[in-house]
């Protein structure tokens, strides 16, 4: 999609509420997490990259306050007072929460007109709710002059979900639209919110399959592993009185270890992995960093098998893109990636074998499911930008 053509779709939403401003343009990109997947909403470690999937927001301001939304891929059109925005349970709401955000934090927003388009998967685990809520903030942002700080960004983002759109989601999808950078995977601790910018070696090619099962994380599933992570914290505080326990970001192996017997079985099987799974995430910075590909492929692998047997939150169709993935010759490691339920995996796999991977995945996946799956060719991008275009009217 052209920019020029987003702008003419902007031009066409225009009626006498339209104010004759400048337009601005955000366009924030999707990320795919090389590993540590459900452990940011419980403070702890992981480790994505920003990729060149991505959702363009184009905006100007209005003279009444009114929010016109038209968003090219759903082919939908909507407006709404911002003074009435309430949770709608369908797209709408990733928009209007962000608006609400803004509002609840006094910036001085009025009426706005949006066209979006994106080329991020949805449901697929690449983040298409956090680059759309990123670029809509930092759009707003512009269009007003609010000059809201790179982090704020990323945190009104995650409200918005929270919030507004109810996905308990953590803040890592948020911080990678935000701080992504081109050849630089990100080590984040989501307690800190401190991020440290790793080398991505530049022989490694990243590729995400489509397991063609499209997850959505707003489901029960998901707002249940959080739930049972809390509870395990629960019930260690209970008993560990002398501990300061806020998260499993503070429990070790030794301290879950004592209560195996103690805490119903799912329980601790959710503990176990978000805790093995934090150690992986150290471990694979230092992997990536050295460039050791023994044990980037033994981490990401455990981590697969710890989301499938501890975690439950993948599903046969992962399960055979990744068990495939360990067997081409050229993979330097492969896991599921995001929430889970569904959704793509990620395949890191040696510079200039990628057509080989892509037939030969292909291949065996049509053979089980009788379907050629979609394949990225994923590329590390800068994360949210923004400008402005002069003049609103048409030339």
């Amino acid at each position: 999609m052209h920019l020029r053509e987003l702008v003419e779709q902007l031009y066409s939403m225009r009626d006498s509420g339209s104010e004759k401003s400048d337009v601005f343009v955000a366009i924030a990109p999707g990320r795919i997490n090389l590993i540590g997947e459900h452990t940011d909403y419980n403070e702890g470690f992981v480790m994505p990259v920003s990729i060149n999937l991505h959702t363009i927001a184009v905006g100007s301001k209005r003279k009444d306050d009114k929010l016109k939304v038209k968003s090219l891929n759903l082919k939908e059109e909507y407006e709404k007072k911002i003074w009435d925005l309430k949770p709608s349970g369908d797209w709408h709401s990733y928009v209007e929460g962000c608006i609400y955000q803004l509002l609840k934090r006094e910036y001085q927003v009025r009426g706005v007109e949006i066209v979006l388009w994106g080329n991020i998967p949805l449901g697929g685990g690449l983040s298409s709710s956090a680059s759309l809520e990123v670029a809509v903030v930092k759009l707003i942002s512009e269009i007003f002059s609010l000059y809201i700080d790179s982090l704020e960004i990323a945190q009104i983002s995650q409200k918005a979900e929270n919030e507004f759109v109810g996905v308990p989601c953590g803040i890592m999808d948020q911080l990678t639209a935000v701080f992504g950078e081109k050849g630089k995977a990100l080590f984040i601790d989501c307690r800190t919110w401190e991020i440290q910018k790793v080398d991505f070696p530049s022989d490694y090619s990243i590729i995400a399959v489509d397991s063609g099962v499209k997850h959505q994380l707003s489901s029960s599933n998901y707002a249940k592993r959080r739930q049972e992570c809390e509870e395990a914290v629960r019930i260690i505080k209970k008993n560990k009185k002398n501990y300061d326990i806020s998260s499993l970001r503070d429990v070790n192996e030794d301290i879950l270890r004592e209560f195996e017997n103690r805490m119903p079985e799912v329980i601790f099987k959710r503990a176990k992995f978000v805790i093995e799974e934090n150690t992986r995430v150290i471990k694979f910075k230092e992997a990536l960093g050295k460039k050791d590909r023994n044990n980037i492929f033994e981490l990401m692998k455990n981590s697969h098998q710890g989301l499938r047997v501890q975690y439950e939150v993948s599903c046969e169709e992962l399960d055979f893109l990744v068990h495939n993935s360990w067997d081409f010759k050229y993979t330097i490691g492969a896991r599921m990636t995001g929430g889970g339920f569904g959704g793509n995996i990620v395949a890191l796999i040696e510079k200039g074998h990628e057509d080989e991977y892509t037939i030969f995945i292909s291949e065996k996946f049509k053979q089980r499911f009788g379907t050629v799956p979609k394949i990225y060719f994923l590329e590390i991008q800068d994360g949210v930008r923004a400008f402005k275009i002069n003049g609103m009217e048409k030339e």
